[in-house]
């Protein structure tokens, strides 16, 4: 047709849609029919190295039941890590990706036959920056047009760079499925890590679902929490630092399910794990637990049991049928239980504690209500068994009740096997010690007895079947007809009664020369009426060795010296010889039987595999030649501190084919002594010597301090400048007779001319020392001079000495410091009062093996002057001290060190007499005083060392101490003030001072020792020298030296500097 185009018809058009659609729709029909499943598995390496490739492997399968259309695999790469190259099968293509680059992998297939499994090689490099312990996880997924499941589609493989660390916490979570409302409710988290290394910071959450509130937390130890207030919903948090390898713990969480909470809710409680340290397998960082909100109710559960075997024929059989209530609520209305009986029981008899049993229906009835997790009291049934009772019954009970939320669990069925009225023949075979190739006369015992229901009845036939190499040369047993041969044979027809056995049967043969190393000689029995042949076999496996023996393994076990209770590191010694004639072969295996009281610690021995616990292993397979000997086994333990006098420890050897077990056991008699008495030990003694001792020097340091002021107070034109004078101001005291001049010019009650207050300095404390006396200028009328009611005084003290080891038990050397301050005030003319505290630090030395104490003291203190009459004086002055001993003490028997530290409390006084002489500048002063002081030191227990640790008691002890002593000075002037050189002279006699210590062992109950310490002397002389220096009349600086010694050899030094001011008005 010229001219014309083509133009379709309208009907060819709108058929187009239409069969475009009919195709899709066959598609997707076809699809919808035929289903496939595919899956990916992805494996490679755990660990890789910086800078290297990594293969891994994609095994793609269709485990479907149809081809699966349109197959796609994708995989992309974990950041950093870049294309290598990839192995794909036949039948996929993959998108082109140049090395390189980070990816991703894209492959297709048009068509996946159902189950086929095809292998993809995808290799990645890791890039050379990598730091160790980074992970790299690379995920590849599968899908199918026509994939009827996608959770199988996707597999990860986790790498870790090697040179850093990894972990793998993990938590689990258990729970009720059930709750009621107002209901507390228990879960049970467990964490743990996996390892291979220690997680560093690992944290575990929990949030509490929906309504539910928190009750409490128990925590594993370590572990650091917080959580909401009880009543409250929210978060519970957990931390620890580090969790070791194979370390972890269960929490358990419980909370309130609130009432009002609506009954058919599920609630998921969720706990999640974390930690800084890379974790290869993240999936098991969550676990869930599902909770169902029912409403209350009771819950019946049946159940029955029996003990035994059944017999045919047998009269009173019992089974025992229990109803526990399992719900959540009480039961209300009637409780019926029925058993029904298989055949071949008959009942006899059906009753129980408050049921109401009726025989004939086997059925028992009650009403009374039952508690949450209560039981009734037993039903027991009794039944006869019929003659002819199958070999297996089944027997069901079942329990009804209104009410209940579950009525699956209302029946039981218990399997009973009945055994048949029948004699049952069993047969052992028996031999001792090893054959030997060549031998003669070679024994088996063979014993057969009846451990059936009834005698037998007809003819027993034993049969012996010989192994190559063995020749029976006799066989004999009374009341058996036998005969050897190939095959040794004996037979009797008398009945065997239930349980009883025959005279057993004596098999001699001789064993060739050329037998093998392991043979087995099999024995049976048959006949007697038996119905059960399971047990009439007999299997005695024989060791045959050379001629002369085969190896022989013997053992040893020696130790040096006694073990003391509760030692550490006590060693056995374990040796193997080989005392036959040939090599071992084989495994050779050492075990020691520990007895109670020692725990091994180490075991150990050259070419020795040794693994610890109850009873340590050794183990090695190198063959032991004849007369030889493995190394030794040095197995180290731990002794308890209760050990008893005598224990036995006992090793044995086997295997490496020995073939004389006589001499495969050792026993090693120990001894263990007891811990030695501490009170004997002079580092103990001088220990507990030292710390009275340095109390009793605190105490006495700042006696002697405080009095040292004390006496200052007392002296003339020296300790009253600082506003002190006693007596009455009359013309005798006051003035120098046949002068003006005042005796003490720091006296307020004295006065001075007036008409020279002006031009002589009221402050010069020795002007009328150092003025003419007979002088017209002198005889003026006193005037006021300033009053001075306040002084601060200071003292700094070093002393140092040492005790005589044969008093003490051990030698103790001593350096004690310190600081005394304090402030007076003049109350009036005749009386005085002041305070002051003090600091002091000990350090004591006891023998030369590093045992010391170290001690510091805080006191406080109040003291006063009176002034009864002219030139006499009474002081006092009392204290309370406040001390901190810290020791170290070497244990012998344990060759460390323990280390101890103990608080104490004293209250100490002095009461002192003395009278003054003077003349011009001299003055003597006789005194007399009594000290006091009264200690408690606190109870402690040593820690450290192998078991030496001792736990001590209180203690208190009581010094009391009198003094009788004289001082003396001369005050020489100077135009700056003066100097006064100045002695002591004391002796001293304690009165009391012993102190009792308790001591036991700090991980011992008992026994408990007792030590009494006392002074080292009750009479000790006392010699001082010192100066004053006076510094116009406001400063004093003086200086004292004192050397203490007792009549036993023990002396003390002591070095005092004082500074005192007074305040001016």
């Amino acid at each position: 047709m010229s001219g014309a185009f083509f133009r379709p018809r309208k009907w060819a058009v709108a058929a187009l849609p239409a069969a475009l659609a009919c195709a899709m729709l066959f598609v997707a029909t076809a699809a919808a029919l035929a289903q496939s499943d595919m899956t990916v598995i992805k494996t490679g390496p755990a660990t890789a190295a910086a800078n290297t490739n990594v293969a891994y492997t994609l095994n793609i399968l269709n485990v479907g039941a149809d081809d699966a259309i349109n197959a796609a695999l994708t995989d992309p790469f974990p950041p950093g890590m870049t294309f290598v190259n990839v192995s794909s099968p036949p039948g996929w293509t993959c998108d082109p990706i140049a090395p390189g680059s980070g990816g991703p992998l894209t492959c297709g297939n048009p068509n996946v036959p159902a189950g086929s499994s095809v292998n993809f090689t995808l290799t990645l490099h890791i890039p050379a920056g990598a730091a160790g312990g980074t992970v790299f996880s690379n995920t590849a997924t599968v899908s199918a047009l026509n994939d009827e499941t996608d959770e199988n589609n996707s597999s990860t493989a986790a790498t870790v760079v090697t040179g850093g660390t990894s972990a793998d916490v993990a938590v689990a979570k258990t729970g009720p499925a059930t709750a009621q409302p107002g209901q507390n409710i228990t879960y049970s988290i467990q964490a743990v890590n996996a390892g291979p290394d220690a997680a560093a910071s690992v944290q575990l959450a929990d949030t509490l679902p929906g309504p539910f509130t928190f009750v409490s937390l128990s925590a594993p130890a370590g572990w650091t929490c917080s959580t909401p207030a009880v009543g409250a919903g929210g978060a519970v948090s957990c931390s620890i630092a580090s969790l070791a390898n194979g370390g972890g713990g269960t929490f358990t969480l419980t909370v309130n399910v609130p009432s009002g909470t609506p009954v058919g809710t599920s609630y998921d409680n969720s706990a999640t794990i974390s930690s800084q340290t890379p974790d290869l397998t993240p999936e098991n960082n969550t676990a869930t637990t599902s909770t169902l909100v029912v409403n209350a109710a009771p819950d019946l559960t049946i159940a029955k049991s029996h003990s035994g075997n059944a017999t045919q024929g047998q009269t009173g059989f019992a089974y025992t049928l229990t109803v526990t209530n399992i719900g959540t609520a009480t039961t209300s209305g009637a409780i019926s239980v029925q058993d029904i009986l298989p055949a071949g029981l008959t009942a006899s008899a059906i009753s129980g504690p408050g049921w109401n049993c009726v025989l004939a229906t086997l059925t028992c009835d009650r009403a009374d209500v039952l508690s949450p997790a209560a039981s009734y009291p037993a039903i027991t049934l009794t039944v006869n068994v019929a003659a002819n009772a199958p070999p297996v019954v089944v027997n069901t009970a079942t329990v009804t009740a209104s009410g209940e939320s579950d009525t699956t669990n209302n029946a039981a069925s218990d399997v009973t096997i009945i055994v048949a009225l029948a004699p049952d023949l069993a047969i052992t075979k028996t031999h001792g010690g090893n054959a030997q190739q060549g031998q003669t006369g070679f024994v088996y015992t063979i014993a057969v007895q009846n451990v059936g229901n009834v005698p037998t009845s007809g003819l027993v036939t034993v049969t012996d079947t010989l192994p190559a190499g063995l020749t029976a040369t006799g066989v004999t047993g009374s009341g058996w007809s036998c005969s050897a041969g190939a095959t040794p044979t004996c037979t009797r027809s008398d009945a065997l009664a239930a349980g009883a056995s025959y005279p057993p049967i004596t098999l001699t043969v001789n064993v060739a020369a050329n037998t093998a190393a392991n043979v087995t000689n099999i024995a049976t029995v048959s006949g007697g009426g038996e119905i059960n042949t399971g047990n009439n076999i007999a299997i005695d496996p024989t060791l045959v060795t050379p001629p002369g023996g085969g190896a022989d393994l013997a053992i040893a076990k020696t130790h040096a010296g006694n073990a003391r209770a509760g030692q550490i590191g006590f060693v056995y010694t374990i040796t193997v010889n080989n005392v036959g004639a040939i090599a071992s072969s084989g495994t050779v295996t050492v075990t020691d039987l520990l007895p109670a009281k020692l725990t091994a610690t180490a075991a150990a021995g050259a070419g020795w595999a040794c693994s610890l616990g109850a009873t340590p292993t050794c183990t090695r397979a190198d063959a032991l030649a004849p007369n030889g000997a493995y190394p030794p086994i040095s197995l180290t333990v731990n002794v308890a501190g209760d050990a008893p006098p005598t224990i036995t420890n006992i090793a044995t050897v086997s295997g490496g084919s020995d073939f004389n077990p006589a001499n495969n056991t050792a026993s090693d008699q120990t001894t263990v002594r007891p811990r030695s008495d501490p009170t004997k030990d002079p580092d103990v003694v001088g220990l507990v010597n030292a710390q009275v001792a340095t109390a009793q020097r605190f105490a006495n340091t700042q006696i002697s301090n405080f009095n040292d002021r004390l006496e200052a107070l007392h002296d003339d034109n020296t300790g009253d400048q600082f506003g002190l004078r006693f007596g009455q101001p009359d013309q005798d005291e006051c003035y120098i007779p046949g002068t003006s001049l005042l005796r003490d010019p720091f006296d307020p009650k004295c006065k001075p001319p007036n008409q020279y207050s002006a031009e002589r300095p009221a402050t010069d404390a020795f002007t009328s020392m150092r003025t003419d006396r007979k002088s017209p200028v002198n005889k003026a009328p006193p005037a006021e001079p300033r009053t001075r009611d306040f002084a601060f005084w200071s003292t700094g003290y070093v002393s140092f000495g040492s005790a005589d080891p044969t008093v003490q038990r051990s030698a103790i050397d001593f350096n004690t410091s310190g600081v005394s301050a304090g402030v007076d005030y003049r109350l009036g003319r005749n009386f005085i009062i002041g305070a002051g505290v003090g600091y002091g630090r000990d350090s004591s030395r006891i023998g030369d093996r590093g045992t010391r104490s170290d001690a510091e003291a805080f006191n406080v203190a109040a003291y006063g002057s009176y002034r009864p009459f002219r030139n006499f004086f009474i002081d006092g002055l009392a204290g309370y001290g406040a001390m901190r001993f810290n020791s170290q003490r070497f244990v012998v028997d344990d060759m460390a060190l323990v280390y101890g530290t103990r608080n104490g409390s004293q209250f100490f006084g002095s009461l002192t007499a003395a009278y003054q002489f003077r003349w011009q500048g001299l003055m003597l002063s006789p005194y007399a005083r009594i000290n006091a002081a009264w200690l408690t030191l606190d109870a402690f227990t040593e820690n450290g060392g192998f078991g030496g640790a001792l736990a001590y008691s209180a203690q208190t002890a009581n010094f009391y101490t009198s003094v009788l002593g004289l001082r003396g000075k001369y005050t020489f002037l100077t135009d700056w003030g003066s100097i006064a050189p100045r002695f002591r002279v004391e002796y001293n006699h304690d009165f009391a001072g012993t102190s009792t210590v308790f001591l036991q062992y700090g991980d011992l109950i008992g026994p408990i020792y007792s030590l009494t310490t006392s002074p080292a002397s009750r009479d000790r002389a006392t010699i001082g020298v010192g100066t004053d220096l006076m510094i116009r009349d406001q400063h004093r600086l003086a200086f004292d030296y004192q050397y203490d010694v007792d009549f036993l050899g023990a002396d003390w030094h002591r070095f005092k500097l004082r500074w005192e001011t007074r305040f001016l008005p």
